[in-house]
């Protein structure tokens, strides 16, 4: 498990196996970088087969987890429901 300041670090790998999410109901999709935000849309959501971050935002269903440039120690959560 990766940390940056005592969080666990934003990426796809780390995510899965912090929360156990399956992969049934469950995609995850993870930009690459320190501020990188890793995508987790439900089975049930619009972006769910969303193949790139621009279908999975534009269906403004998932949360979201990432660090920002801004205030890069504490993470931040990004909830999208209006597409649910």
């Amino acid at each position: 498990m990766d940390l940056h300041y005592g969080y666990i670090k934003a990426s796809k790998w780390n995510i899965q196996t912090i929360m156990n999410l399956s992969s049934d109901d469950w995609n995850i999709k993870g930009t690459s970088g320190l501020f990188g935000k890793v995508y987790m849309t439900p089975k049930g959501a619009p972006g769910f087969k969303a193949t790139d971050v621009n279908g999975i935002e534009q269906s403004k269903c998932y949360l979201a987890y990432y660090f920002t440039k801004q205030n890069y120690t504490i993470p931040t959560y990004e909830l999208e429901t209006d597409g649910c």
